[in-house]
């Protein structure tokens, strides 16, 4: 049995998505910048994902620039959920779009 849900309401504008374009492709996605604490080892900071339809990332790849009302971050790591909803966690971006932490992230993720 496959989950067979409409996610379209979930991610409208009107609500709490917000358009953007991944790596050439148009997209409504959730953003949010959580806190986040390492391990109990005392190191904390702020991650920066998008939540977004699995079909309308299908084709992003690590590196893919955010262009948009969030502008400044690059794709690092991809994470579907099994469920049609898919993960991108982001890294700050140089001004011309490439990823500062890009290469980093990704070969910590491989």
């Amino acid at each position: 049995m496959s989950f067979a849900e409409d996610l379209a309401p979930f991610f409208d504008t009107a609500g709490f998505a917000t358009a953007v374009s991944i790596g050439g492709a148009s997209v409504n996605a959730i953003f949010d910048n959580a806190y986040i604490e390492a391990g109990g080892l005392g190191v904390a900071g702020l991650q920066p994902i998008l939540t977004c339809r699995s079909s309308d990332v299908a084709a992003v790849e690590v590196g893919d620039a955010v262009v948009g009302s969030i502008t400044g971050y690059a794709v690092v790591r991809i994470e579907p959920d099994g469920t049609g909803v898919t993960t991108l966690y982001l890294a700050v971006s140089d001004p011309i779009g490439a990823s500062v932490y890009a290469d980093d992230y990704a070969d910590a993720y491989a």
